[in-house]
């Protein structure tokens, strides 16, 4: 499979749940994610940068991840970083502690 890459999409959560979209040579999706603590979020223009297309298949753990007054950022255990600005920014930081989200490409 390829190399590095970037896509640009949207990521919006509700609740401990999240899922996004994101394309570029293919369509990329996040699906069934969790984060913990559970905080809604809307990130209508996010960036997802990945090490290669191997690293988003399967059900992926989230090592760590910030929703700030700065945006949000999530990275997962293969590497996969999704960041971006919020439409709704916390005034304070919150520290994701955990999660997981399946990973579907198309």
């Amino acid at each position: 499979m390829s190399g590095p890459g970037e896509a640009k999409g949207a990521l919006t959560g509700i609740g401990s749940k999240f899922e996004g979209s994101f394309s570029n040579d293919w369509d990329i999706s996040v699906i069934n994610g969790k984060t913990t603590p559970a905080i809604p979020f809307e990130v209508p223009v996010a960036t997802l940068t990945y090490p290669s297309l191997q690293a988003m298949t399967g059900t992926r753990k989230i090592l760590s991840g910030t929703i700030a007054p700065v945006g949000l950022t999530l990275t997962f255990d293969t590497g996969v970083v999704i960041a971006g600005p919020l439409a709704n920014p916390p005034p304070e930081p919150i520290p994701v502690t955990g999660g997981e989200a399946e990973w579907r490409l198309h």
